[in-house]
């Protein structure tokens, strides 16, 4: 029998959970007060810190950055935000113009925010994987074709891109 050394953190304590490299912590989900909420812990044994505290609505799909300094997460009708994991700094809102920003995935190479924008119409839902660069400032299509494109993860050499 072999045994596995556990070199990263990877707590399934809700919905969603992302592993992140040994230096960084984890970020999930937790209902707290009535509403799912972003935490982080920097170990195992650290304390919890709700991440973008006061959103007024639930939090998902929480991704560390490459670099463990920040994550991205979904906020139901608010899109993604991108919140400092310390400073004290204000979080960012990841702006598209139209549809609906979802999915955030970090590129490890670049560290690039890939996500997700759905828009809607009369004749159906669209959805196309787009990447944030320059601060968020500068965001460009991806992947663009018609149906729905979802979930994207950028590979660890930051060379490919898996989507649903």
């Amino acid at each position: 029998m072999t045994r596995r050394s556990a070199s990263g953190v990877l707590a399934l304590l809700s919905a969603v959970a992302l592993a992140a490299p040994a230096e960084a912590g984890v970020a999930y989900t937790a209902l707290r007060d009535g509403l799912w909420q972003i935490v982080y812990q920097d170990s195992p044994g650290s304390a919890p810190k709700i991440v973008g505290a006061d959103l007024g609505a639930d939090a998902s799909a929480p991704a560390l950055s490459p670099d463990g300094q920040r994550v991205a997460f979904e906020v139901a009708g608010q899109g993604i935000l991108v919140c400092p994991l310390a400073g004290g700094a204000k979080c960012q809102t990841v702006k598209t113009g139209i549809g609906s920003a979802v999915r955030p995935a970090w590129d490890p190479q670049s560290g690039e925010l890939v996500f997700v924008r759905f828009t809607a119409s009369p004749a159906g839902e669209d959805s196309e994987i787009l990447v944030a660069r320059n601060g968020l400032q500068d965001i460009r299509p991806l992947i663009t074709h018609t149906g729905s494109q979802d979930d994207p993860d950028v590979s660890a050499d930051g060379r490919f891109l898996a989507y649903s």
